[in-house]
């Protein structure tokens, strides 16, 4: 997988992320004159599956005076 596509559930918004050759994994700004984001919407354009997720609220986290 190279890139993965996370909607955080606070903010609703896409988050891309590219899994690198060293093993790091980098987000990618959704800006149009970002070559990073270019070659993204190149590589899906070609017909490659981005698989999507959503990010968990942080319900979880606990409140102070929990």
């Amino acid at each position: 997988m190279k890139y993965q596509v996370i909607q955080s559930a606070l903010s609703g918004n896409d988050i891309i992320l590219r899994n690198n050759d060293d093993g790091t994994i980098s987000s990618i700004p959704t800006d149009p004159t970002n070559s990073d984001y270019q070659a993204y919407l190149a590589y899906v354009a070609n017909g490659n599956v981005v698989p999507d997720s959503t990010l968990p609220s942080n319900s979880s986290t606990p409140q102070a005076g929990n």
